[in-house]
């Protein structure tokens, strides 16, 4: 199997508010993924957010074993795979990282 290419990935990511899905990112390039959330400070009590991620081969993919210009052969198309990791981290800006001199 052969990763296919990111460029041809594209992401929606829609964050649930009062009870609906919103977009926050709406049909993005993988290689131009990058979404950054907030928490706001001095909460004292548990907060939950909840994300669809949806993930699709976007329209600039030609597949094709007589065009010129296709990104995959028909074969090359058939072997192709994608994976995806999720990274979550977080810092705390009020917190000053400590220095040693």
């Amino acid at each position: 199997k052969t990763r296919i290419d990111p460029k041809y990935i594209r992401i929606d990511l829609l964050e649930k508010v009062n009870g609906a899905y919103e977009y926050v990112l709406e049909g993005v390039n993988l290689p131009d993924y990058y979404f950054a959330g907030s928490i706001p400070t001095r909460t004292t009590s548990e907060i939950t957010k909840e994300y669809r991620l949806r993930i699709w081969i976007n329209d600039d993919i030609v597949i094709s074993d007589s065009e010129r210009n296709a990104s995959y052969t028909q074969a090359q198309f058939n072997n192709l795979f994608a994976n995806f990791n999720i990274t979550v981290e977080s810092y705390d800006e009020l917190i000053q990282p400590t220095t040693t001199p």
